[in-house]
């Protein structure tokens, strides 16, 4: 029965199970960091281990390519970031 537990433990610790970032941490992410109403994410694993996501937003007032989020650590959501800068049309001030 030792001898089972000690195999068991072992296969469980060797199968390189870990977490994951999930998607509905990156829409919340972008929820709290930017005024992009979020529409469709899109995720990419990249070939250095990192992770980026693209959102498309609805409302392309200050987002109008969408948002992009990098993850420099694809198992940690805290080392995620906005990238996309947000944008102001100040040419439409000049209608007022």
């Amino acid at each position: 029965m030792r001898y089972v537990l000690m195999v068991l433990m072992l296969v469980v610790t060797s199968s390189g199970v870990y977490a994951s970032i999930l998607d509905y941490q990156i829409v919340r992410l972008i929820a709290m960091d930017s005024d992009c109403a979020s529409d469709e994410l899109t995720r990419t694993n990249n070939d250095d281990g990192t992770v980026s996501f693209f959102m498309t937003c609805t409302n392309v007032s200050h987002y109008p390519d969408g948002v992009i989020v990098h993850c420099p650590d694809a198992t940690n959501e805290r080392s995620c970031k906005v990238k996309t800068e947000s944008k102001s049309f100040d040419n439409l001030k000049l209608l007022q």
